[in-house]
């Protein structure tokens, strides 16, 4: 269903009275007779007086008005609501969407950090470069220590 826009809705709630007003002072100039009078005469005011059947027709409008717009103003309030409602229901289904959308995202972020955990954990110290050179010099030094041994204890033979 597609919502009216409020300013629409207002000239709606405003157009009506104005027509139903405007067809009711097309009515009273047909047989319903209404005379002018002025100032001076029998009242002591200008306007309209209106005889039985003006006055008859003006009376039933006053007292109707009110529930024609009171009719419209409900089924403008129920088209409104039901509206709004639509689009609080399809903002709950997006947000619950997102938020299954997201929960499965973390859970696979949380699967994939616990896999690097366990598969990628840091180098020991001796497969690092400190552990590497820390290696070859004391391999160099028992080398040295093993060559200088052996050199000691050959006799020589002359």
């Amino acid at each position: 269903m597609k919502m009216k826009k409020p300013w629409k809705i207002g000239i709606t709630i405003f157009l009506i009275p104005a027509f139903l007003l405007a067809t009711n002072v097309a009515y009273a100039q047909s047989p319903a007779v209404t005379r002018q009078v002025s100032e001076g005469e029998q009242v002591p005011f200008d306007g309209l007086l209106f005889n039985n059947i003006a006055a008859a027709r003006n009376k039933v409008y006053i007292e109707n008005i009110g529930k024609l717009h009171a009719n419209e103003f409900e089924r403008l309030r129920a088209e409104l609501k039901l509206s709004y409602q639509a689009q609080i229901d399809m903002l709950n289904v997006k947000l619950e969407h997102n938020e299954k959308s997201n929960k499965a995202l973390l859970d696979f972020k949380e699967k994939e950090i616990q896999f690097l955990h366990d598969n990628m954990s840091p180098p020991g110290f001796f497969n690092t470069g400190a552990g590497g050179i820390l290696i070859g010099v004391i391999g160099t030094l028992g080398l040295v220590i093993v060559t200088g041994y052996a050199l000691g204890n050959i006799t020589p033979t002359n």
